[in-house]
């Protein structure tokens, strides 16, 4: 896709799906190493104000793990590149099953990670990850492991390159159907969706708003992607989202609050 050269004022009348690590966070060694700085909070406190609660965090982390990095804010959120879905409501959804596989897979990561030092196995409980960062000449021997435990499984597995990171989950659902099911309901049905994160495991997000007729943000400048613009850092993107007006603009020829036309 083409890329937008500038970001549009952004709009309290939109919708805004966030993912979290290397989008509203720095990249760090661990995930566990992750923080969330006051500045990020507080433009989230905000942002779901004017927007009505059309706001949700879309993560390849758990929910328990999402809401201890914001707290005190709980937020809609998306878990787990969509294996965990909590929307406006507080309600959240889940499989009751994983399809045959899982336990041979995690066998396989397991066995690999306890071999080499610096690579991490992370159980999510619905996937996996096996993060690779503090070994990166590892990255091709991760790769093949990961790919070759879901042979067996294709079709009810599948492998997500991430930065640093490989991610296995079950094929059924992703970011973006995600994102699709979350703008089906209250407070998102009827507005303009837009997706912002950092590498390939959002390219489903992004691609589900475009066919949305919303807004993609790639936080980062290297490499291909579905996204419609790049920016350059974190810092950039929350920047953005703290200018989001506290007002919706009114269309023209609508009427105002005070019922005078515009």
């Amino acid at each position: 896709m083409s890329n937008i050269i500038t970001l549009p004022n952004p709009r309290a009348d939109w919708c805004y799906f966030l993912d979290v690590d290397g989008t509203l966070a720095e990249i760090a060694q661990t995930p566990d190493h992750v923080e969330i700085g006051d500045t990020v909070i507080q433009t989230l406190a905000r942002l779901i104000d004017v927007a009505g609660g059309a706001v949700a965090l879309v993560s390849g982390r758990t929910l328990a793990d999402i809401d201890r990095l914001f707290a005190p804010l709980r937020l809609s959120a998306v878990g787990q590149h969509g294996m965990e879905v909590r929307g406006a409501d507080g309600i959240v959804t889940h499989p009751r099953e994983l399809p045959q596989g899982y336990g041979v897979i995690r066998a396989h990561l397991s066995d690999f990670a306890a071999q080499i030092p610096g690579v991490i196995l992370e159980e999510k409980g619905y996937s996996l990850a096996l993060h690779y960062r503090q070994a990166p000449k590892e990255a091709m021997a991760a790769r093949a492991v990961a790919e070759s435990a879901v042979v067996p499984f294709r079709g009810d597995f599948h492998v997500l390159r991430g930065n640093m990171v490989l991610e296995v989950k079950p094929c059924s659902t992703d970011k973006g159907t995600a994102v699709r099911d979350l703008m089906s309901q209250a407070p998102y049905k009827g507005r303009k969706p837009v997706f912002a994160g950092d590498d390939t495991t959002d390219e489903d997000g992004f691609i589900a708003v475009n066919d949305l007729g919303g807004l993609s943000i790639r936080v980062g400048i290297n490499g291909a992607t579905s996204a419609q613009i790049k920016i350059g850092s974190v810092d950039e993107l929350v920047n953005w989202l703290s200018q989001v007006p506290s007002v919706a603009p009114i269309p023209d020829g609508s009427q105002a609050a005070d019922g005078r036309r515009r």
